[in-house]
């Protein structure tokens, strides 16, 4: 109705809620009404130095921990992520 791409395969929970700790249903609805890919969490574990976080893939969904990738609330389009879109895909792919 107003235009809002909703099928872009990444979505982020309210608060980050229920993404790091799982939980489980979050994962299930959003594999099966979006079809999300991929995630990001600012809850999970803060390690130190940065180079130790790692994302994790649960019910085939990749979670990315947002320190480390640069994904922060101003990143609102994927065309303006800095660096590019590339430089986030290849964040996301590894």
């Amino acid at each position: 109705e107003h235009g809002i791409p909703t099928n872009l395969g990444y979505a982020v929970a309210p608060h980050h809620s229920g993404v790091y700790p799982v939980h489980i249903q979050l994962y299930a609805a959003w594999k099966k009404v979006w079809g999300i890919q991929v995630t990001s969490t600012e809850e999970y574990p803060h390690l130190k130095p940065a180079r130790y976080r790692k994302g994790f893939i649960h019910n085939s969904i990749m979670v990315l921990p947002r320190q480390t990738c640069g994904l922060f609330t101003h990143t609102i389009f994927y065309r303006e992520y800095p660096g590019g879109p590339q430089e986030l895909d290849k964040s996301i792919k590894g």
